[in-house]
């Protein structure tokens, strides 16, 4: 805007200094002065219009892409939460040996929708192990032992294969039943620890 400003002071006073030579003139041509005046006027706000136009659209696009690297950002985190949630091929493996050694019975509740679910019942299964599931909506992954060989397997199997867990007397299940609750977050720790694995 100050660009107008400043060329409209300056055609005025261009027009002054000249006004003796316009005034004799011809009235064609001070309407042919009066209209290319006018014209550069209207162009000139164009110009501006245009490039407030442009800065609107830029604002708007970088708004846009602040929204997908959001999106992408949070689609990381997820994909690291679901990494985390998961048993390395290593220890895998080394549950698959311990367990092998002493098949028994193991009951699973779990969210079906945690990579670990999947993960931590194909290692029972493969080991040799009577596997029962159960589905629960909560986001963790319990195993349940009843009798003390088995819990004694689990127990050793996981603590040597650096697997977190918490043991806890379930609700049912009989009074020697053993529940080992499985942590995979990182910095994430049973409310009320018993025993720490």
């Amino acid at each position: 805007m100050e660009f107008i400003y400043e060329f409209n002071m300056g055609a005025l006073e261009h027009l002054k200094s000249e006004w003796h030579v316009v005034r004799g003139a011809p009235v064609a041509v001070l309407i042919f002065i009066v209209t290319g005046f006018g014209l550069g006027l209207l162009f000139m706000r164009q110009e501006v219009a245009n490039a407030q136009s442009e800065v609107r659209l830029k604002d708007t696009e970088i708004g846009q892409l602040k929204g997908e690297r959001d999106d992408y950002r949070k689609q990381v985190e997820e994909r690291f939460q679901k990494i985390e949630q998961q048993l390395s091929s290593a220890q895998q493996s080394k549950l698959m040996d311990l367990l092998k050694s002493s098949p028994s019975n193991v009951e699973i509740f779990s969210d079906p929708t945690v990579p670990l679910s999947g993960q931590i019942t194909d290692v029972f299964t493969k080991s040799g192990w009577q596997v029962n599931t159960t589905e629960t909506a909560k986001d963790s992954v319990v195993l349940r032992a009843i009798d003390p060989k088995s819990q004694a397997a689990i127990g050793t199997a996981l603590r040597d294969a650096g697997v977190k867990f918490d043991l806890s007397a379930p609700a049912s299940g009989g009074m020697s039943a053993v529940d080992f609750i499985l942590f995979w977050e990182v910095g994430k720790t049973p409310d009320s620890p018993k025993t720490n694995g």
